[in-house]
């Protein structure tokens, strides 16, 4: 019964063990049957499709950091925004606070 593509040979009845040969050329093979397929680095270097790769690779990289930077900066201008609202919020409870104050002040004295 052949199993990993190799053959059984003719058993010899000297030995109760059977005797297996490979006949089968010796393939290296991936989990589906297909071979490493990288190329060699003479094929690589004439591949002007790699140096373009490459650079897009690293064109790619620099834009990701440009892009984080925008984020960082955007980050800090939300955090800066929020935290004028909240001075302004508080700036505005203390006027109307003050304004109460005055009035209840106009009050008292329009009563005498």
């Amino acid at each position: 019964m052949p199993l990993f593509n190799r053959r059984l040979a003719a058993t010899t009845t000297t030995s109760s063990t059977p005797v297996v040969r490979d006949d089968a050329p010796q393939r290296k093979s991936t989990l589906f049957g297909h071979r490493n397929r990288s190329l060699s680095p003479s094929v690589a270097s004439q591949d002007p499709s790699i140096p373009a790769a490459r650079e897009r690779v690293v064109n790619a990289e620099k834009k990701e950091k440009g892009a984080d930077h925008a984020l960082a900066v955007a980050r800090t201008a939300v955090r800066e925004a929020r935290y004028y609202i909240k001075f302004l919020e508080k700036e505005a409870a203390e006027e109307a606070r003050l304004a109460k104050i005055k009035q209840s002040q106009a009050k008292s004295i329009s009563k005498r």
